[in-house]
């Protein structure tokens, strides 16, 4: 496996763990407190969820692209 694919690797266990932690986050957290206010900042459960996606999708992304560059290199070897 190459570096690219690896580094990906690592890429989509990051954003899996930023995942997971985010919704750890707001599953502990009881939601409304007495005074009526969100105890859960909705905008940084909100980034967080945004970054995880992104980091996931363009890591995979990579990981496909280097695949692809094996498979092309197999190929011209022969």
């Amino acid at each position: 496996m190459t570096t690219a694919a690896v580094s990906a690797i690592e890429g989509i266990h990051k954003a899996t763990a930023l995942l997971d932690s985010t919704a750890i986050t707001v599953a502990s957290r009881p939601g409304i407190t007495r005074l009526g206010g969100d105890e859960v900042s909705l905008s940084d459960t909100a980034l967080a969820l945004i970054q995880a996606r992104i980091g996931m999708a363009a890591n995979v992304s990579v990981f496909h692209a280097a695949i692809k560059m094996e498979k092309a290199l197999i190929d011209v070897m022969g």
